[in-house]
C-alpha cells in the first residue's frame, strides 16, 4: 500500500499562492500521516497543494480556488505512488537526463512539479487530483537540443506523442517526430547582439525557454517535438525596435524583422498621428496603440520615444510635410 512506499521517508505538504499584488508565495506544512492542517500565511485567489514524500517527490497535488473571506477546505486523497513518465526516442529506446517541468492548466499560484528522467528514461510525476495539466521538457539525445513546450498531460495520464514506430504502452512521451527550428532576426541594425527570444505560456505568460541571438541574428537550432507551443516575445537588451515583439512560434524558420532604434521627441502625445513612418506608412501613434512604442522618461515637458531607425513623414501645422531620418541611438526632434 501507499503508506509500505513511503516507509519512514518525510512527508510534508507544501502550498503555493499567488497574492493580490501578483506575488508568488510558498509555504510548507511537515506532517506525520493523516489528519487536518491549515496554512494560515495562504492568500489570493489560487492556490495548489501537493504531497512530498522524502526531499523532492511530489506525489499529487490539487488546485484550490480560495474563498474571498473566511476558510477555504479542501481534501488531498492519497491512494497511489506517483505516475511514471517515461521518455524514449524514435526508436523507442529510453532518453536520461531529460528534464521535465509539469504546471496546472489555467494555475496561478506559480506551482510546478518534476525532474530529470534517470538511466531507464523514467520520470515520477505526481497525479493531478481536480483538473488537467501541462508539461514542458528539454534535453540532449544524439548531439541534438529537444524541446517540447505546453504539452497536455490528462487526469490519467501524458497524452502519447505521435510516435514514428508504434505506440508505446503506458504514460510516454517520444522524441520524435520532431522538426529543427530556429530564429533569424534581419534587418536594418548594426548587430544583433542583446537581441532574445523569450518562449512562454499561451495562457498565462510565464516563460518557460529563451534562446539569445548572434550579432548576425541566429539562434542555434533545436528539435522542437510534436505537439509544442507557445507565443515568443521578442526582447533587447541592444536597443532593437520590432514590429512582431509578439508572435506564436511555428516549426522550422521563425524570422523576425528587427532594426535599430533612435529617440524621437515630440511636445504632445496627441501629435503622434502626424508623424508618418515611410517604411512602414503608418503613423507613430498606431505602434502606440499596439503597446509596442517605448516611452523614455519625459525630460522638460518633452515627450522621448524609442523608435525604428529611417525616415518620418511629419505633417506641419500649416499642412506643409518635412521629412526627417533616425538613425541608431540618435536623438531627434519632430518639429511640431
Amino acid at each position: 500500500g501507499v503508506e509500505e512506499s513511503i516507509g519512514d521517508q518525510l512527508m510534508w505538504l507544501p502550498a503555493n499562492f499567488r497574492d493580490s499584488s501578483g506575488n508568488i508565495g510558498f509555504v510548507t506544512y511537515d506532517v506525520s500521516g493523516p489528519g487536518v492542517y491549515s496554512f494560515p500565511m495562504v492568500r489570493g485567489s489560487d492556490a495548489t497543494v501537493a504531497f512530498n514524500v522524502g526531499d523532492s517527490s511530489t506525489w499529487a497535488a490539487k488546485s484550490v480556488s480560495l474563498a474571498s473571506e473566511g476558510l477555504t477546505s479542501c481534501t488531498l486523497r492519497i491512494e497511489q505512488p506517483p505516475q511514471m513518465l517515461r521518455i524514449r526516442d524514435g526508436s523507442g529506446a529510453p532518453v536520461s537526463s531529460f528534464r521535465i517541468n509539469m504546471f496546472l492548466e489555467g494555475d496561478r499560484s506559480g506551482w510546478i512539479a518534476g525532474g530529470s528522467s534517470d538511466e531507464s528514461g523514467t520520470i515520477p510525476l505526481p497525479r493531478i487530483l481536480n483538473r488537467d495539466a501541462r508539461f514542458h521538457g528539454w534535453g540532449r539525445h544524439e548531439e541534438l537540443d529537444y524541446y517540447c513546450i505546453d504539452i497536455p498531460l490528462a487526469l490519467d495520464g501524458p497524452v502519447e506523442a505521435v510516435a514514428s514506430g508504434g505506440p508505446l504502452s503506458g504514460p510516454a512521451l517520444r522524441l520524435t517526430p520532431a522538426t529543427e527550428t530556429y530564429f533569424e532576426a534581419r534587418g536594418q541594425a548594426e548587430s544583433m547582439r542583446g537581441l532574445e527570444f523569450e518562449l512562454q505560456n499561451r495562457n498565462n505568460g510565464d516563460t518557460h525557454f529563451l534562446f539569445r541571438s548572434s550579432p548576425e541574428g541566429n539562434t542555434p537550432p533545436f528539435q522542437l517535438i510534436d505537439g509544442s507551443q507557445a507565443m515568443v516575445r521578442v526582447v533587447s537588451r541592444g536597443g532593437h525596435w520590432t514590429p512582431t515583439p509578439f508572435f506564436e512560434l511555428k516549426p522550422g524558420r521563425n524570422a523576425v524583422e528587427v532594426h535599430d532604434s533612435g529617440q524621437l521627441n515630440i511636445s504632445s502625445e496627441a501629435l503622434l498621428d502626424r508623424v508618418m513612418s515611410v517604411r512602414y506608412g503608418v503613423p507613430v501613434s498606431t505602434w502606440r496603440a499596439q503597446d509596442n512604442l517605448f516611452q523614455l522618461t519625459t525630460k522638460n515637458g518633452v515627450l522621448r520615444f524609442r523608435t525604428p531607425v529611417g525616415d518620418y513623414d511629419v505633417t506641419m501645422p500649416d499642412g506643409s510635410v518635412e521629412r526627417i531620418t533616425l538613425t541608431k541611438f540618435q536623438e531627434v526632434s519632430a518639429g511640431i
